[in-house]
């Protein structure tokens, strides 16, 4: 999620037990807990955006290179 200026405040946490948006502090994953007890092992990744970097018609490039 983007904040009013534009920054990534929230991230969704790459473990299969959390599933959940979680807060984004300095651009590294923050504290949260998970679906089991204790602390989620991703709090403090370091998190990239790189939605700027990503072309969105990557994949229709790839399937019209393999029809071809």
């Amino acid at each position: 999620m983007w904040g009013p200026s534009g920054e990534l405040t929230q991230v969704r946490c790459p473990s299969v037990f959390c599933m959940k948006l979680v807060p984004l502090v300095a651009g590294k994953i923050g504290y949260h807990d998970g679906m089991v007890p204790g602390h989620c092992p991703f709090i403090g990744t370091r998190v990239v955006d790189d939605a700027a970097d990503f072309d969105p018609d990557h994949l229709s490039k790839i399937r019209s290179k393999r029809e071809a």
